[in-house]
């Protein structure tokens, strides 16, 4: 019933004078209750009131309608003015303190019931184990359920027993939750589906062995219980593909037996649980027989369109919601969301964002408008995501980190951290690390400091918080401090996280400390740490001689550490083509299960570095016949080889074909490797009309390399004109060497006349 209905009941029936029964204000009251109209309940009170003294129902009603209102204090005044009191008075009062959070007070009002010898019954015991939730309420629940065993109410009453047993899943104690439910000499279907609930909140295969147990027993299973035991799959599903398939197809053949595969819920359930699973078209066919047998709602339809976002397949999961469109379904705020995340560019996205503009909800709700942060930002729309954030009517602390990550992303990391400053929320862990990122590339160590300490002051301990810590670690180490990054990283409880080594060790080789980048990587073996692919290919890369980089493969082929891993064993090949050692490189290649352009690039370099262009085009060919295509860097490698083998007519055939047979388009890197070719042989003229005309706009490397051609050659004018060029590209290193060259030519020309 709506707040104005509530109005015109109290105009209409009570202050025009239309007879109104008992019942009708017992009614009133609980409407009032119910919808929170606080205004309303007291205006009714006050008429009601005008009326005489009000009997002990309507008064009871009234500190029930008071406390689900969120007013204590006027149900207190009303509690304390009653000369009469019943069982029902003193739960209301109870449950009002307890349903607000004021456990103390609520314990001392039934301390204080008891001492007056009222005796609480199942019901008051349900009311108040009902308005007990979260982890603060554990002690007043504990208390409540003492007394419940003192009573005997376990003995002979299911419902409190069940009641109980929910009350410490609600608070987070699985432990006792289980202890209670092995205790309870009466069970049912209730029983069996809180005890299964609780547990899967941490572990899903223990709930599906209670739920095995369940049938055993031949306790019946209704459709909540189904629901629970489908939602404990969920993680399975999604970790243990196999596994967890199995028995969510177990689940829904007993689903069918039951006659409950048509409820709308547990069919979404099921639905969305095949999605998670990869069963995408069981998901499908679930949703298509459920409409052809009933009319189906939002719920349903989201299940599916979930299923199909979360498996990468978008343009399937926004056809399912313009199929729930056509069947004349509302979408709600869920089903919205639901399409918002299956957006797969930005076409897309505000297509779904026009549809939450006119549902009304593009700002009032905070779920929908984050996650419109998020995926504009995805889509290089800063400014869009940035207008949401200020449009927002309620802005949570995931609607600050969105806008502040999206920041860090597109590299704006000065206004990154001024909006860490503007923020009115206490930061969380997420925000911490993302600002301290940011100050990291910032290279900003007073604001990255300044935030570390206010991270101590807010109480956070940094060594239980990896995530706080490994940002620390990187930002310290971008800043060059890596005595403090060394100092947090000791710091830390727990140094199990691979990523946190990795960082460690990945600043100190940044920073030039290869020796100390290599030691950790090797303490971290020691640590029982298994090195992620990350800090295998930073210890790699760090390696300063054959040797090390030997022992850092042997290490990783014995630790069977992806050794054969694309990114792994690209490292290691480019590793030993830095020492020339061809043959190791060439085996590590061999090895590999599977080889990408990188791959091939990185042999090619090592090919091009040792041996020359005869080999560098075989392999180009083998590259090929092998169905690898090769991009830009590829035939930089094969050009350069060339170049310095003098291949001349290999070369110009190689370049000619880049663009026409592979697609790729000659940079100056390419046009680079020609004129220094030609340069070369002697053939200026053709070098210095390819550098003049080509496309790309030449680089100060280029003309110095003909300069230098020219300088060999002594043709002292293009020798001139190439050194202008340099000159004019304003760079003091190659400019001095130009200078000398010219010098150089000028002077053996003049030496000769």
């Amino acid at each position: 019933m709506a707040r104005s209905h509530i109005a015109w009941m109290i105009q209409r029936r009570l202050v025009e004078g239309e007879r109104c029964s008992h019942r009708f204000r017992v009614e009133l009251l609980e409407q009032c209750q119910r919808h929170g109209a606080l205004a309303e309940g007291r205006r009714a009170h006050w008429i009601m009131a005008q009326g005489g003294a009000l009997d002990l129902v309507l008064v009871n009603h009234l500190i029930a309608m008071y406390g689900g209102c969120g007013s204590i204090s006027s149900a207190r005044q009303v509690f304390e003015d009653m000369q009469v009191r019943n069982l029902f008075s003193w739960t209301a009062i109870v449950a009002a303190y307890a349903q607000r959070g004021h456990h103390g007070t609520a314990l001392q009002l039934l301390r204080r019931m008891l001492g007056e010898n009222v005796r609480p019954d199942g019901v008051t015991f349900v009311v108040l184990l009902g308005s007990c939730g979260g982890p603060e309420a554990l002690g007043t629940g504990k208390i409540i359920g003492e007394c419940i065993v003192r009573e005997g109410f376990l003995e002979r009453d299911v419902v409190v027993g069940n009641a109980l047993l929910c009350m410490y899943e609600r608070c987070g104690d699985t432990g006792q939750a289980v202890r209670m439910f092995h205790a309870l000499p009466l069970k049912n279907t209730v029983s069996w589906t809180s005890i299964i609930r609780a547990v899967a909140k941490n572990d899903g295969a223990r709930a599906l062995e209670l739920f095995h147990a369940m049938l055993v027993e031949g306790i019946k299973v209704d459709k909540v219980t189904f629901t629970t035991v489908l939602t404990a799959c969920s993680d399975l599903g999604s970790s243990r593909t196999s596994w967890g398939l199995k028995h969510v197809t177990w689940i829904h053949g007993l689903i069918v037996e039951a006659g409950l595969i048509m409820d709308e819920i547990v069919g979404a359930t099921l639905t969305n649980l095949y999605g998670r699973c990869g069963e995408l078209e069981v998901a499908r066919k679930l949703l298509l027989e459920f409409l052809n047998h009933h009319s189906t709602n939002a719920f349903h339809w989201t299940g599916a369109i979930e299923a199909f976002s979360q498996r990468g397949r978008n343009r399937e999961a926004a056809a399912l919601f313009w199929r729930m469109q056509l069947e004349g379904v509302k979408c709600d705020e869920i089903s919205l969301v639901a399409f918002i995340n299956a957006c797969w560019d930005l076409k897309s996205l505000k297509l779904a964002h026009e549809l939450l503009k006119e549902a009304g909800m593009e700002f009032v709700n905070t779920k929908s408008a984050n996650v419109l942060i998020v995926l504009y930002s995805r889509c290089n729309c800063l400014q869009e995501a940035r207008r949401i954030f200020d449009s927002m009517v309620i802005r949570d602390i995931v609607s600050w980190n969105s806008i502040i990550s999206a920041y860090v992303l597109r590299d704006e990391t000065k206004e990154a951290v001024e909006l860490f400053r503007q923020m009115d929320l206490a930061p969380n862990a997420v925000t911490f690390s993302v600002v301290l990122d940011a100050c990291g590339v910032l290279g900003d160590y007073k604001t990255g400091r300044e935030i570390h300490e206010q991270i101590i002051n807010t109480g956070v301990k940094i060594e239980d918080e990896p995530e706080i810590g490994t940002s620390l670690v990187n930002f310290y180490g971008q800043c060059g401090e890596l005595g403090q990054a060394t100092q947090v990283f000791r710091a830390l409880s727990s140094r199990r996280e691979p990523l946190l080594w990795k960082t460690l060790a990945g600043q100190c080789a940044q920073n030039g400390h290869v020796d100390k980048s290599l030691k950790l990587f090797c303490e971290m073996q020691l640590e029982g740490v298994r090195p992620s692919k990350a800090a295998v290919i930073i210890a790699i890369d760090s390696s300063r001689s054959p040797s090390q980089g030997r022992k850092i493969h042997v290490l990783v082929a014995e630790r069977k550490l992806d050794h054969y891993d694309v990114g792994v064993g690209n490292s290691l090949i480019n590793m030993y083509a830095k020492f020339g050692h061809l043959d190791e490189a060439a085996l590590v290649f061999r090895l590999m299960e599977k080889q990408n352009v990188v791959s091939w690039n990185s042999l090619l370099g090592c090919f091009a570095q040792a041996s020359g262009g005869d080999s560098c085009f075989a392999l180009f060919r083998l590259m090929q016949l092998q169905g690898q295509v090769p991009n830009s860097v590829t035939f930089i490698n094969v050009l350069s080889s060339c170049s310095h083998r003098g291949l001349l007519q290999q070369a110009q055939a190689l370049f000619s074909s880049m663009e026409q047979d592979f697609g790729v388009s000659p940079t100056v890197q390419h046009f680079g490797c020609v004129v220094d070719l030609l340069g070369r042989k002697g053939r200026l003229d053709e070098a210095e009309e390819l550098a003049s005309e080509m496309p790309v706009a030449p680089s100060v490397v280029l003309w110095t390399a003909f300069l230098g051609a020219c300088t060999n050659h002594e043709d002292v004018k293009r020798a001139e004109r190439a050194a202008d060029k340099v000159l004019t590209m304003d760079d003091e290193c190659h400019s001095g060497s130009a200078l000398a060259m010219l010098s150089n030519v000028r002077s053996r020309s003049f030496n000769v006349k």
